[in-house]
């Protein structure tokens, strides 16, 4: 594998016009941390955001709460995921919450949002799954819900502790920042994150293997039924890719069976920069990922579409 000290660059074209360039670092790995492609700085450290969710969903299971609980695989994959606040999640996480003893009204990430927009209640919010899985590790471990976002709160010290010990060295003595959730938040660099999530697609914990079961068994919980990044790559690949964006730009791959974690970061923040990056690893950095043609030519080249809905441009990774 070969990779690009400035990182990957992708173009947003409208007409012939390139209207914009982001540009992307990345890491390819391996679970014993050998890097197997670098582009840019990967040892430059970020907020970790929602790629965290899916070692969230392991401490649930390895906690006992899961089988306490009555957890099934679409309360693991919602915990996993970043979901679209479809109509199913929406009635998914509100019966997460109630296996949880918690009800909508103890939610304490926020109103779904769409810029500075509403667009839902908190149940409909993007990491509701998240907040209704912390609010279960509450209860099963005796813990009181009351503030459970703060950092200093028992629940919160217990998976900081667990999470950051998952993401190596740097992570444990990495500073807290709050995410856009409202909890606590560590950072990582993007080649720390490639070893963790290589290590999570080939670990034999039976935990492990649990939650990689529920997101490939319930991508659509894991993300969406609309066009969704992660559950397109996951379903594309029959659950060979298991696949989770972070806020700001953020992306995460286990390549599982191989051993290789993929951990990407747009540079200004914007995702729509991550299908075209994405597709270009999979195609020339990766052997053995069998997604088909077609779904990798929709990531490389997504539609810029106006507001009528009619494509007037592209965005494609730069040669």
């Amino acid at each position: 594998m070969e990779g690009a000290p400035g990182g990957l660059l992708v173009e947003v074209r409208r007409g012939s016009y390139v209207e914009s360039v982001h540009r992307v670092f990345a890491c390819i790995g391996n679970e014993q941390g050998e890097v197997l492609a670098a582009f840019g700085d990967i040892d430059r450290v970020y907020p970790i955001r929602s790629l965290a969710k899916p070692f969230i969903a392991l401490e649930l299971v390895r906690s006992g709460a899961a089988d306490a609980l009555g957890l099934s695989d679409v309360e693991l994959a919602l915990t996993s995921g970043s979901h679209d606040g479809e109509e199913r999640h929406v009635t998914a996480v509100r019966a997460f919450l109630a296996k949880a003893g918690a009800s909508e009204d103890m939610l304490r990430c926020g109103p779904a949002m769409e810029g500075r927009v509403v667009v839902g209640p908190p149940v409909a919010n993007n990491c509701s799954g998240k907040h209704a899985a912390v609010l279960a590790l509450c209860r099963h471990l005796g813990f009181t819900s009351d503030d459970y976002i703060a950092a200093e709160h028992p629940v919160q010290r217990y998976l900081q502790e667990r999470i950051r010990n998952g993401f190596g060295k740097n992570a444990r003595e990495a500073s807290e920042a709050i995410d856009g959730c409202g909890m606590p938040i560590f950072g990582a660099s993007l080649h720390d994150v490639a070893r963790t999530y290589a290590a999570f697609g080939v670990s034999q914990e039976p935990a492990a293997a649990r939650v990689r079961a529920a997101i490939t068994r319930q991508p659509g919980y894991a993300g969406g039924w609309n066009g969704n990044l992660d559950t397109r790559i996951i379903t594309a690949s029959e659950g060979a890719v298991l696949a989770k964006i972070g806020a700001e730009g953020l992306h995460a791959d286990a390549v599982t069976g191989q051993g290789i974690g993929i951990a990407l970061k747009v540079l200004d923040g914007n995702s729509r920069a991550l299908p075209p990056a994405l597709a270009r690893l999979f195609v020339e950095s990766i052997e053995g990922i069998a997604l088909p043609q077609r779904d990798l030519a929709e990531l490389a080249v997504p539609s810029v579409v106006n507001a009528a809905g009619a494509r007037v441009g592209k965005i494609q990774s730069a040669v």
